[in-house]
């Protein structure tokens, strides 16, 4: 039995959403001039390069994929505008990614640099989350369950073959013990899946966030 790629998506939604909000209250501490980035933040900056930039994304751009194929002319524009916002979060990933880098070599100023992009990024991350909650019940009453049993096979491809599986699921499984104890969906004994068990809406309390960096 193929999973349900929409499950599958919503759940690593909540997932995100629960990492996000209890990051956000770490930004505080983060943002004091001269304090080292701590520890806790360099694995949620690997979470959202791996996790969501590298594994949740691009299963995410297969189902838009599926949908231009289609021929769905009505979401079109949604599609363009989520994707241009996938560029976005993955600049920020990009230079908070790099302010770890240069927090490693002691460099003046980047734990508050780290504490800006993060918190720009939860920002633009809690409304790009919130539409792609709503493209989602869109497209799930567009995707028949012929293309659904396609897609899955194609993020188990997917899955299979992409470099840096094994760190997407050091990172996930941190989020999971980080975020309340959460869990992605699993496999049974069919190899078939199961959602995790998750707040049915995503947990924002961040709604506020504001940045600290330095204009983009």
């Amino acid at each position: 039995m193929a999973f349900d790629i929409f499950e599958l998506l919503e759940s690593e939604h909540r997932l995100v959403a629960k990492v996000l909000t209890v990051a956000h209250s770490c930004i505080p501490n983060m943002a004091q001039p001269g304090v080292a980035v701590q520890p806790v933040s360099t694995e949620l900056i690997g979470f959202c390069g791996q996790f969501v930039s590298r594994y949740h994304q691009p299963r995410e751009f297969e189902l838009f994929r599926c949908l231009q194929r289609k021929g769905c002319a009505s979401i079109t524009a949604p599609m363009r505008d989520l994707l241009a916002e996938h560029g976005r979060l993955a600049r920020l990933t990009g230079m908070m990614e790099a302010a770890c880098w240069l927090n490693a070599a002691d460099q003046p100023g980047t734990s508050t640099r780290v504490a800006g992009y993060l918190s720009d990024y939860i920002a633009l991350t809690q409304e790009h989350m919130l539409k792609e909650d709503r493209f989602i019940l869109t497209a799930s009453s567009l995707v028949d369950s012929f293309d659904q049993a396609a897609l899955a096979v194609a993020f188990e491809k997917f899955e299979q073959e992409l470099p840096g599986t094994a760190l997407c699921a050091h990172h996930a499984k941190w989020a999971q013990q980080w975020a309340c104890g959460d869990t992605l969906p699993v496999r049974r004994a069919d190899g078939s899946r199961i959602a995790c068990l998750a707040p049915a809406a995503p947990p924002w309390s961040c709604a506020t966030a504001h940045s600290v960096a330095e204009p983009l």
